[in-house]
């Protein structure tokens, strides 16, 4: 999250990544790096992944991200 905060999108890329690929991570956890990776791909304009990472963040029905993430997909 940090490297996500101070912009470098490179590297929050990197570690949201890694997040979504390890069997460990928490559902929050896994919520936020979809919703992250989505909104980063939408920005970017990539829609397909964009798409593909927030119906993801949706499918945790984590409070926070999920919502938010069907919020981005209603758009």
């Amino acid at each position: 999250m940090l490297y996500y905060r101070v912009g470098d999108r490179d590297e929050s890329r990197e570690y949201y990544r890694r997040t979504l690929e390890s069997s460990r991570s928490r559902r929050e956890l896994v919520a936020e790096a979809a919703y992250r990776l989505g909104e980063m791909a939408s920005e970017d304009g990539d829609t397909d992944q964009a798409v593909r990472y927030l119906e993801r963040a949706r499918d945790t029905g984590d409070a926070v991200f999920a919502r938010q993430a069907l919020q981005l997909l209603a758009g």
